[in-house]
């Protein structure tokens, strides 16, 4: 997952009848600057005139609920720590939601912005990870740790879709579980596999 346009396709799969609306809303944000300004029946007709793009737009992610999110930025993972056995977690992505850092009651999770059109990705399973990704191999941890001071070093989300909102919220938001994580290289060569916290 990339784009808003692969989360709204995610989202698809999930969405309650009612939610659908809300997708095919963004959907036409993304696709139509002008989509902001319509009201009353000149929106809803773009509303309907849309939706067969977006059924076709979203086809390739039908069925699916099985998906991966690669967080590349510089800083993805801090050092490892020799008592825990673990690197810290700078995605904020495995903190769980009652984490005081975060100063939210909200899962974590990533918005996804393209043009005008929005998709919230939540991950659901936080807690037992801690805020760190534990890696007990020492020569998957040297790997990891390696590519980390040299600034290629990220982290892989295996990610399982479980609930999408019915459209009450603004954006649409799916729910997703973590599967697996992998620290990976800027290529995505898997360095490291990293287990929870339990």
């Amino acid at each position: 997952m990339d784009t808003a346009l692969d989360c709204l396709g995610i989202y698809a799969n999930l969405a309650p009848a009612e939610g659908k609306e809300r997708a095919v809303i963004e959907y036409a944000r993304k696709e139509d600057p002008t989509f902001r300004s319509l009201e009353g029946f000149a929106r809803a007709d773009k509303i309907k005139a849309m939706d067969g793009a977006y059924e076709a737009a979203v086809a390739p992610m039908k069925g699916k609920r099985l998906f991966t999110f690669t967080r590349q930025t510089r800083d993805d993972y801090r050092e490892y720590n020799m008592d825990t056995k673990a690197f810290f977690d700078s995605t904020h992505m495995t903190w769980a939601s009652d984490d005081p850092m975060m100063g939210s009651s909200e899962p974590p999770g990533l918005t996804f912005t393209d043009g005008d059109g929005h998709c919230v990705l939540q991950l659901v399973n936080t807690e037992n990870w801690k805020a760190q990704f534990k890696v007990e191999d020492e020569a998957q941890a040297r790997a990891a740790d390696a590519a980390r001071q040299a600034g290629n070093g990220h982290v892989k989300f295996y990610l399982q879709a479980v609930q999408a909102d019915g459209g009450e919220l603004d954006w649409p938001r799916v729910r997703a579980e973590i599967v697996r994580i992998e620290l990976v290289d800027k290529a995505g060569n898997m360095l490291a596999r990293a287990q929870p916290s339990l």
